[in-house]
């Protein structure tokens, strides 16, 4: 009997694809390809730990004052805000797993330059160029974060989407409390570059494991539960520019309010993450490497069972698919940040230490609930071709 193309095909849907897709194919079923992705993503926010934690001797080392140990942290979230369109819309040309891959690659290069910063034997001109190499973080990191989300919305089972996703968030607080303690304790043998370092090879063997991710996600897609969703996933893409983009998600409400909401969140938890250790450091008079011990347990702990319960309660509430499933997600969004809100206030008014970090604990838990429901909200109510704009 004759096989025809089709049948074969049919038979090995990646028959055409090269040779590494083909075998990427065999290697990364989609819990897989999560787990690389979640992975990343935890590296990504070890960063954040890392460039928190050693913050106080990066200061002493340039001696620097806290306007300037800010504009660190505002030279890395410019590179990112600005890159992240720019991703998306380079990804609307090319596959964006060649984004990622070059995004990856000028991180690692970032950050093994933050820590060869240290040569400059605390003359300014290595500040200077501390804060460049932070701006090129954000720009490498722009790339991943922009495309994997949209990535994991098409690999993942219809019923579990908001669990996938929320799966994904669990690496924000894990990878931030990673970085405080890893660093934490590398600052008891070593001078503060060497975390730098770490993170710099971690990226390059995860940039290396991603290579041979496939270069798209539409065969994931026929694997999809509920068939109404697959059809709407298997839609050709439009190539769109930046500017389109931009004008249709600005016309959509429901996104734009989710957007500014998201963008307060993020103010708050950016600078609490950055801070947050040097504050109670300070405030509380608690050594350093201990409010750096402290806050990777309360990120770790809180992190996890926060992302994780923000995508359960919002699959039993039925789900983040379409516009129903946004305003389920918005919901639950507001009903979390009030009570976090009112939590994390009201810490910073307790003097004594157990009863600030009991606060701060609870507060931290409602905040990370709001992290995967808020991100489906994105996806959910705007269309395929502009889901990488939209994040």
């Amino acid at each position: 009997m004759t096989v025809t193309t089709e049948d074969q095909l049919t038979q090995d849907p990646w028959a055409n694809d090269p040779w590494i897709d083909r075998l990427g194919h065999k290697i990364y079923s989609p819990t897989r390809l999560l787990i690389l992705l979640t992975t990343i993503n935890a590296i990504t926010y070890f960063d954040v730990g890392v460039m928190s934690a050693v913050l106080p001797e990066v200061a002493k080392f340039f001696n620097i004052n806290h306007t300037q140990q800010g504009t660190i942290a505002s030279s890395y979230n410019v590179g990112f805000m600005i890159c992240c369109p720019v991703a998306a819309a380079i990804a609307a040309h090319v596959r964006p797993k060649y984004v990622i891959i070059v995004g990856l690659a000028l991180l690692a290069v970032a950050m093994g330059a933050c820590g060869l910063c240290s040569f400059s034997q605390g003359k300014m001109w290595g500040f200077y160029l501390l804060i460049a190499c932070r701006a090129i973080t954000g720009i490498g990191e722009s790339a991943f974060v922009s495309l994997a989300q949209p990535v994991i919305d098409d690999i993942a089972p219809t019923k579990h989407r908001s669990l996938y996703l929320s799966i994904y968030y669990m690496a924000i607080p894990v990878g931030v409390s990673l970085g405080f303690a890893t660093s934490a304790a590398m600052l008891r043998y070593f001078s503060w570059p060497y975390p730098f370092f770490l993170e710099a090879a971690l990226v390059v063997l995860f940039l290396l494991l991603y290579c041979f991710v496939p270069s798209h996600t539409d065969h994931y897609r026929s694997q999809k539960e509920n068939s109404e969703n697959a059809t709407l996933l298997n839609k050709t893409q439009q190539k769109v520019n930046v500017f389109t983009a931009v004008s249709e998600l600005s016309q959509n409400p429901v996104y734009m309010f989710a957007l500014l909401g998201y963008i307060f969140f993020e103010f708050v938890v950016g600078a609490f993450s950055f801070w947050g250790p040097s504050i109670v450091h300070y405030t509380q008079r608690i050594s350093l490497q201990t409010a750096n011990l402290a806050f990777a347990g309360l990120m770790l702990f809180n992190g996890l069972l926060g992302a994780f319960a923000g995508g359960f309660v919002l699959d039993r509430m039925g789900g983040s698919h379409g516009m129903r499933g946004a305003s389920r997600a918005s919901f639950l969004c507001s009903f979390v940040l009030v009570i976090c809100l009112l939590l994390g206030t009201s810490a910073f008014f307790m003097n004594n230490v157990i009863v600030f970090f009991i606060f701060l604990t609870l507060s931290l838990f409602f905040g990370m609930c709001a992290t995967s429901p808020n991100s489906t909200i994105f996806l959910s109510v705007v269309d395929r071709s502009i889901c990488n704009f939209s994040i």
